[in-house]
């Protein structure tokens, strides 16, 4: 028998450790263990604000996360139930939290403009198939009302039993309770083939043998519940003979293991290509050097040599044959401003100085990078600087453009030195591409799967 420990540990040769966020599967193991009162432990706050309405508030990434840690580990429970095997839960209060949900809200313009994260809250306990309604309560006065094989575990371990919630409304076959009272602090239901089980937190105060003699008394109640089911575990040395149409039923399985390998090892490169094709939203998105290196692989895709400027300096150095430009990139939650126009004159100047070669200024901005694109409704280049910038022969260009002008570049490879030489000829803002055309925007919480999609 195989016991997964999920956060918890016992000190016991049949038991392995892991977390509910983890990606070992319960589906490897006979009998899960679980102490949801560690589990929210698993998973960062968000640095903005790490609490909202008195619960915790994830960060932007472990709200997805979480989300998917849920829906898997919900799987994973039903379908050992199905199989027969055995999940146990230390009784704890509601594991809620809250997570950003990746909608915005925006109020006022200007400067009191004010963007609030959309939330949602979530319970742990979701992973388990029953709706439960419990109160958080501590305390170690416990009473048995079960019968065998419950009161045999509960004797052996009553000692270092300790409930951290109780039960409003009864479910199952209530089994412990706070001793003199109906409150339920443990419970067994029988679901499907299997058997899900509530009971108070172990407290063993890092004793091995305390862990131990637990594990034990776990193995001995599994093996109970068993024979109750009629449910009978082979022993190994049954694995030697052989029944018939066994040897093909197993053959099968092998093939059919091989080909899940296969299509595994495929889904691993799947989502790594998908990783690859999402940074390029950081044109649309990021700020700082996220975006300057986004912006570097851009060019670098489209066919330019680049290189950095100087130390200390936050500009690209890009040629494409005999030309040469000299790229300055901005994230910004407002629109550009005259000041980053300035500061690529400054680079431009500088490398015409060193050089005695005048390059093309190109400013790429990723201007209001904190609003949807559907709401970017403000011009990404203010008229103050684009008189500026023409005077000077720069180029302005957004980030999502230069997005757009790529995926062109993709899509039509014999329109490459066309592309560029428009790009690098361009003086104030460029005005090719709207965003529609590379990019489709779905309905929040749109299944992908759907034929109307991509």
């Amino acid at each position: 028998m195989e016991i997964l420990s999920v956060d918890c540990y016992f000190n016991h040769d049949k038991t392995s450790e892991s977390s509910i966020n983890s990606t070992i599967t319960f589906l490897d193991y006979d009998v899960i263990i679980w102490d949801p009162n560690f589990s929210l432990g698993n998973y960062e706050a968000d640095r903005r604000d790490g609490t909202y309405r008195g619960l915790k508030s994830l960060s932007d990434k472990d709200s997805s996360l979480i989300q998917q840690d849920i829906k898997r580990r919900k799987n994973e429970v039903s379908e050992m139930l199905k199989l027969g095997r055995t999940v146990i839960v230390f009784m704890s209060p509601n594991q809620e939290c809250y997570y950003y949900t990746g909608e915005k809200q925006f109020s006022g313009t200007g400067k009191s403009r004010v963007t609030t994260n959309i939330v949602n809250k979530i319970d742990l306990l979701s992973i388990l198939s029953q709706s439960l309604n419990v109160t958080g309560a501590t305390g170690s006065s416990l009473d048995c009302r079960a019968t065998e094989p419950f009161r045999s575990f509960f004797n052996a371990n009553k000692e270092n039993f300790h409930y951290e919630a109780y039960f409003n409304e009864p479910i199952g076959n209530p089994l412990f309770f706070i001793k003199g009272t109906n409150k339920v602090v443990g419970t067994h239901l029988k679901i499907e083939n299997g058997n899900l089980l509530f009971i108070p937190t172990f407290v063993d105060e890092d004793d091995e043998q305390i862990q131990k003699e637990f594990i034990d008394s776990v193995i001995t109640l599994v093996d109970e519940l068993k024979r109750e089911t009629g449910d009978f575990e082979q022993p190994m040395w049954s694995q030697n003979f052989l029944l018939q149409n066994e040897v093909n039923s197993r053959r099968q399985l092998d093939t059919l293991e091989i080909q899940l390998a296969s299509i595994l090892e495929n889904i691993n490169k799947q989502k790594e290509e998908i990783i690859k094709i999402e940074n390029n939203k950081i044109l649309f998105t990021g700020s700082g050097k996220a975006l300057e290196v986004q912006v570097k692989k851009i060019f670098e895709k489209l066919g330019f040599n680049v290189s950095e400027g100087l130390p200390g300096r936050d500009d690209l150095i890009i040629t494409w044959n005999d030309k040469v430009a000299v790229v300055e990139v901005k994230g910004v939650s407002k629109s550009a401003a005259e000041k980053h126009a300035a500061q690529l004159e400054k680079w431009v100047s500088g490398y015409f100085e060193a050089h005695d070669v005048m390059p093309k200024g190109i400013l790429v901005v990723n201007a209001f990078k904190d609003v949807t694109l559907d709401n970017r409704t403000e011009d990404d280049f203010p008229h103050q600087m684009v008189t500026y910038s023409e005077k000077r022969d720069h180029c302005l260009i957004s980030g999502l453009q230069l997005l757009c002008l790529y995926f062109d570049h993709l899509n039509h490879p014999e329109k490459t030195e066309e592309l560029i030489n428009e790009l690098l000829t361009t003086t104030g803002i460029y005005k090719k591409y709207s965003w529609q055309s590379f990019v489709e925007m779905i309905e929040s919480g749109k299944d992908l799967t759907d034929k109307s999609v991509g």
